[in-house]
């Protein structure tokens, strides 16, 4: 197939539709950092028709090279445009024949939206778990998959809007106005999309959903994101159907999955996050969760996964942040110089962040007992009454153990906990090193080991402020009782911003607490933690 040598200048959001004859193809040649939308006609083009919609596929090319759409068998029409959020810089077209066009660019912006080191979080509670807030407190929960994608990829990513994923919402709900709201600014580098479950449990048409859903997906696209799909995932044994049957739901979902996988294989920038697979029991006659995954006591029971399934769906987000890089902006405790007691003035207000020396305290409560002389300066190792013995050493990180040698881990050894018992680590009050307007962040690389009966684990930030006592929690546990996953984990927890007002500051403490929801024990070791000032 041979090319002409014809070329014009197409500007940023200008398009050239091709006709093709069947057999042909589209060819894009492009420079770094090119953004093209190519456009399919798919009730001419038969080999990407997704039932009879419109394929687009944007195509965010970082590196230099040849791209090519099709051949068609049937032909058709094809557009292709380069459309940017920023840059007024023209774009250099070679056109082709009616076979194909050649494309090339240099273009100097963000190729991933406004911040490709953020991600936005849209869709329905499976979605919105990971987060809540009131007056007085922000919590990052362990019920939520992109709380355990992040500890997991090591905090690569900032969240924005954490408030976007909305419980009870619909695909129309998104296509239909409120997905506008969160791209109306700087587009997410990257957007994790929860949507199709409640379209199954209220009955929706699937030719409905499939739309809507479309129009989701190919704004976030066309935003320039790049965009991870969660597709519906299975009931547990504790829900109650209303409406059609089981049945029903069952087949409609699994007709909307493979629209949702069809999809994903036709575009570009865009993951598959196979919920259904990850959490069902493949001997389940009715298509259940497997028990451990399904959550009976925090909101509608069997509706949504327990910690224990939100680390399932986490793990998988997280290795797709891994593989594609995502590189890691944020700033985490690497020496002893970044520290309060190094520097009064250094955004990190905690002492002894790398877990150094000796002279910490312990306070066991009754019942409980706490070993060690080793305790890291600065720091108090506690327990509430119940029956463990925590034994305190500090040995130095190793990369087969914690990825780095970046200083040592306080290593609470825990034995013999009670359903109800808490075990934290706690920095002490200090107050007297924020000041009103500070927006502090609180972060910890943790490493749980040889656990049986854990609650969760949950770095925990208090700040009082004129008597009014305000938290941000990075993976917070619900109060009652519920299932987590008791398997070895290295993550780096980090809590939500919290912002200091106005009123008498005390009470300024960091705690990492280790909660039991029955018998049990866990060796945790703690290092390379901050509190630090973001603005």
């Amino acid at each position: 197939m041979t090319l002409s040598t014809s070329t014009v200048t197409l500007a940023p959001g200008s398009s050239r539709t091709y006709t093709l004859a069947p057999g042909e193809a589209v060819t894009v040649a492009t420079e770094p950092n090119c953004y093209v939308t190519v456009t399919e006609t798919p009730d001419v083009i038969s080999s990407a028709d997704l039932d009879g919609q419109t394929n687009v596929r944007t195509s965010i090319l970082q590196y230099k090279g040849t791209w090519t759409y099709g051949p068609y068998a049937l032909g058709g029409t094809v557009a292709v445009a380069v459309s940017l959020s920023k840059s007024t810089s023209s774009v250099a077209v070679t056109l082709g024949s009616t076979a194909a066009a050649v494309v090339g660019a240099a273009i100097q912006s963000a190729v991933w939206g406004g911040n490709k080191n953020s991600v936005l979080v849209i869709g329905d509670s499976w979605g919105g778990r990971h987060y809540s807030a009131s007056a007085q407190a922000w919590t990052y929960a362990d019920i939520g998959a992109i709380t355990w994608a992040q500890a997991l990829s090591g905090q690569r990513l900032n969240i924005v809007s954490p408030e976007a994923a909305l419980g009870g919402t619909t695909s129309a709900d998104w296509a239909n106005g409120r997905l506008a709201t969160y791209l109306s600014g700087d587009s997410p580098g990257w957007v994790v999309c929860f949507l199709g479950v409640n379209d199954i449990a209220n009955d929706v048409p699937l030719e409905t959903t499939k739309n809507n859903l479309q129009a989701v997906y190919a704004a976030c696209l066309a935003r320039g994101c790049r965009l991870i799909i969660c597709n519906v995932p299975p009931y547990g044994p504790t829900y109650v159907v209303s409406g059609a049957s089981l049945a029903t739901k069952n087949a409609n979902r699994a007709l909307l999955n493979e629209w949702i996988a069809n999809y994903v294989a036709a575009h570009s920038n865009c993951w598959l996050i196979d919920q259904f697979s990850a959490l069902v029991s493949p001997t389940d006659t009715s298509g259940y969760m497997v028990s451990a995954n399904s959550d009976d006591t925090v909101g509608t029971p069997g509706l949504h996964s327990t910690a224990t399934g939100a680390r399932v769906v986490g793990a998988l987000i997280a290795a797709i942040f891994n593989a594609n890089g995502v590189f890691d902006s944020n700033i985490h405790a690497s020496s002893y110089i970044d520290s309060y007691d190094y520097d009064t003035n250094s955004r990190n207000r905690i002492s002894n962040p790398l877990m150094l020396g000796s002279g910490g305290s312990t306070s066991p409560g009754a019942g409980t007992t706490i070993v060690g002389t080793v305790v890291p300066q600065n720091w108090t190792v506690a327990s509430l009454a119940g029956t463990s013995t925590t034994t305190v050493t500090t040995p130095a990180r190793t990369v087969s153990n914690d990825g780095d040698v970046i200083g040592n881990n306080c290593r609470m050894s825990i034995a013999g906990a009670a359903a109800g018992e808490l075990i934290s680590l706690r920095s002490g009050s200090i107050s007297s090193r924020f000041a009103q307007g500070d927006l502090i962040v609180g972060e910890a690389f943790v490493r749980v080991s040889s656990a049986s009966g854990l609650k969760g684990v949950r770095l925990l930030a208090q700040s009082v402020q004129g008597g009014v006592t305000y938290t941000a929690t990075g993976m917070s546990f619900p109060a009652s009782g519920y299932k987590y996953d008791n398997s070895n984990a290295l993550l780096v927890i980090k809590t939500p911003p919290l912002l200091i007002g106005a009123g008498a500051l005390s009470g300024h403490v960091l705690t990492l607490d280790v909660a039991f929801a029955s018998a049990g024990g866990a060796i945790v070791d703690v290092g390379r933690v901050s509190w630090r000032r973001v603005n």
